[in-house]
C-alpha cells in the first residue's frame, strides 16, 4: 500500500519535475538541440510525400532490394511507432558536405534538410519535418549518391 504525502491528503497541487533534456553533447551537434527544441522527444515519426520526389531519386529509380530497404526503414521507424528523437538517435547522418542542417529551396519555401540511414547501409532517405511536425520525403538515395555529385 502506498502512502499519500501531505500535500496530497490536502489536495494541493503536487509541483511536476522539470523535464531534462540531454544537454551533454559537443557544441555545433544539432542532434542535442533537438530534445530542447521542441515536443520532438513525445511525438511520433510520421512519414509523408507532399510532392513529386526530385528527380533520378524516385520510387520509379529503386530496384527490388532498395524497395526492400525503404519498407525495412519504415518498418523500423513507423511500424514501431518510434518517437522522432528516437528516430533521430538511430538513423539520424551528420556527417558530409550537405549533413544535417542543410538548407534547399523546395516549391519556393525554404527548409531545413535532413537524412536518415544506417552506418553501414548505403540507403538514405533525405526530407524535412513541416509545420505539423511530420516527416516530408523528397528524396530515396538507394545507394548514397546525392553527396558523390
Amino acid at each position: 500500500m502506498r502512502r499519500l504525502t501531505k500535500q496530497q491528503r490536502s489536495g494541493e497541487a503536487t509541483p511536476q519535475p522539470e523535464l531534462l533534456t540531454n544537454r551533454t553533447h559537443h557544441v555545433g551537434d544539432v542532434r542535442g538541440d533537438k530534445l530542447a527544441r521542441d515536443s520532438r522527444t513525445t511525438r511520433q515519426f510520421i512519414l509523408t510525400i507532399d510532392h513529386q520526389l526530385e528527380r533520378h531519386y524516385q520510387f520509379k529509380n529503386l530496384k527490388t532490394q532498395e524497395i526492400q530497404e525503404f519498407s525495412r526503414f519504415v518498418a523500423e521507424t513507423v511500424g514501431k511507432a518510434l518517437t522522432i528523437t528516437q528516430v533521430d538517435a538511430r538513423f539520424l547522418r551528420t556527417k558530409g558536405p550537405r549533413g544535417v542542417g542543410a538548407s534547399e529551396t523546395i516549391d519556393g519555401a525554404r527548409v531545413t534538410m535532413v537524412h536518415y540511414g544506417r552506418d553501414r547501409s548505403p540507403f538514405r532517405l533525405f526530407g524535412y519535418y513541416d509545420a505539423a511536425g511530420y516527416f516530408v520525403i523528397h528524396r530515396l538515395d538507394p545507394r548514397h549518391q546525392y553527396h558523390r555529385e
